[in-house]
């Protein structure tokens, strides 16, 4: 009998350290996370943007035209084009990283005058730039149907992150 009693009282100081452990893993994924996404604080996702020569003249050019946001090729400090380029009509996404905060909020803030279009397919759509854990987050919600993609920000992917869903019982 004692011994099986030690045995269960090792088991149970065993599983509660693992638990401890896991909980430490998941708060420096938290941590790592929060990081990776501040670095994007000046990046913003372009969906549809055509793809040219000169990225950086044509970006420059739509926002003038379309956004009403001026900016120089100095404000922008890179364009990277996001997965393998296709022979399709489908553009690849962009990631424009930008030397000035404020010009990115100003592109940020006026996103929506680029959806003008009734073919989604012929849009242009301006979005933050997420890091794979909270694009995952993201598209989990938005399938659920309880978002949709005009009201799913950056802040409340955060917060349905950083919930608890004992919560909500």
């Amino acid at each position: 009998m004692k011994i099986k009693e030690i045995e269960k009282k090792e088991r149970f100081k065993l599983e509660s350290n693992v638990h401890k452990k896991l909980q430490k893993v998941e708060e420096l994924h938290m941590k790592v996370d929060s990081f990776e996404q501040d670095q994007y604080k000046s990046s913003i996702q372009i969906v549809g943007f055509p793809e040219s020569q000169d990225d950086t003249k044509a970006l420059i050019k739509l926002s003038k035209e379309k956004l009403g946001v001026k900016f120089k090729s100095g404000d922008i400090a890179s364009i990277t084009h996001l997965g393998k380029q296709q022979n399709s009509e489908k553009p690849r996404n962009i990631v424009v990283k930008f030397n000035n905060e404020l010009i990115r909020n100003q592109v940020y803030q006026q996103r929506k005058k680029l959806v003008t279009s009734k073919d989604p397919k012929r849009n242009v759509y301006v979005n933050d730039r997420l890091t794979d854990h909270r694009q995952n987050v993201r598209l989990v919600h938005l399938k659920t149907g309880h978002f949709d993609e005009k009201n799913l920000t950056s802040y409340m992917v955060l917060f349905l992150i950083t919930r608890n869903p004992a919560d909500e019982s």
